[in-house]
């Protein structure tokens, strides 16, 4: 699964910081096309200061649907591996380490698997070559679904203002439906 946006509040903190809403407006992932370059670049700031990444909330919701998750899976006997992926330059990567094991293992002493992406415009390739690809995906960018999907996994579209043209199948309103349908999924043998 995705971090940012689905299970760390990226844009609340974002919000919080510069003070204005940067995520409900939005009709395009990258920001600069509804706020303009100042805060374009103030968001980019923001990103290149490691305490900004430390500080992070978990998304409503996010920490109780993993228990859920990981519970679910163990109670079907199923073998699994839940994997982060995340898109940040390389020396972020030690901090996104440290976030998923101070919040994500405070879920219920999970076992998180950070794999950092080399690019967000391959993210999707990189997912499915890793390990043999992946059966379920959640991302708030359907860009990186549509390609896993292609690819064969079943691909979830977390709700994000600037996903657009999302076939109806696949968005879910929050990580609590995410969960509810990989399980129900798990529970009827697909």
């Amino acid at each position: 699964m995705d971090v940012d946006g689905v299970i760390a509040d990226f844009d609340s903190r974002v919000s919080e910081l510069l003070g204005i809403d940067t995520h409900s407006a939005r009709t395009a992932f990258n920001t600069a096309v509804d706020y303009g370059e100042e805060v374009h670049r103030a968001i980019g700031k923001l990103l290149r200061d490691p305490s900004f990444w430390v500080s992070l909330p978990p998304m409503p919701g996010a920490l109780g649907s993993l228990r859920r998750l990981r519970r679910g899976l163990g109670r079907a006997n199923v073998p699994f591996e839940i994997r982060f992926y995340s898109s940040l330059p390389h020396h972020y990567e030690g901090l996104r380490r440290w976030w998923l094991w101070k919040v994500v293992r405070a879920a219920e002493n999970m076992d998180a698997v950070y794999l950092r992406t080399p690019r967000h415009a391959t993210k999707g390739d990189f997912i499915m070559a890793d390990h043999g690809g992946v059966d379920y995906y959640i991302d708030d960018r359907w860009d990186t679904v549509a390609t896993v999907v292609e690819k064969g996994a079943k691909g979830i579209v977390h709700p994000a203002p600037w996903n657009h043209d999302v076939p109806e199948h696949l968005p879910v309103k929050n990580l609590e439906e995410y969960v509810n349908y990989v399980l129900e999924d798990i529970r009827n043998g697909s």
